[in-house]
């Protein structure tokens, strides 16, 4: 993904997995991640955007 700002990842019941600053293109491993659905947020200049990450 390319962004610059905070990206930060939450379980589905709002415990925080991931946050790390971003300063252009970035890339999250999610190979410790449980399988399931978690909530991404990417907060910068432009606003924030959020989206549904799934890991199977």
């Amino acid at each position: 993904m390319a962004a610059q700002g905070r990206l930060k990842i939450y379980t589905i019941d709002g415990v925080n997995v991931c946050d790390v600053v971003v300063d252009g293109e970035a890339s999250v491993s999610t190979q410790n991640f449980i399988p399931g659905i978690y909530l991404a947020v990417v907060s910068g200049s432009a606003g924030d955007k959020s989206f549904k990450l799934i890991v199977e």
